[in-house]
């Protein structure tokens, strides 16, 4: 099992769960995918038009960025954890 970490916007695009044990793959890309067969909603939340992983969406694996790994091909082992983070705007720090 790997266990798929949601945080924020994400959430609420899989019913409200903070955390899903999926099945996965051997891939982080078959991993992503059992995750948007059993939550739907996540898929436009997560990926372009294309299938890549949309630009200001991290996906972690075991603490790594995926975009510093193989992306979509980085392997991933039953066990592991995939951090999903929404893209975040920031504000500004008045004085």
């Amino acid at each position: 099992m790997i266990e798929a970490k949601l945080y924020a916007t994400l959430r609420a695009l899989a019913d409200g769960n903070k955390s899903v044990e999926i099945e996965g793959g051997s891939t982080v890309g078959a991993a992503l995918d059992q995750l948007v067969t059993c939550y739907p909603k996540l898929r436009d939340g997560l990926f372009d038009d294309r299938g890549a992983v949309r630009g200001f969406v991290a996906v972690m694996v075991n603490g790594r960025d995926i975009r510093h790994l193989d992306g979509l091909d980085s392997l991933i082992e039953d066990g592991a954890t995939l951090d999903i983070f929404p893209p975040v705007a920031g504000g500004a720090i008045v004085a």
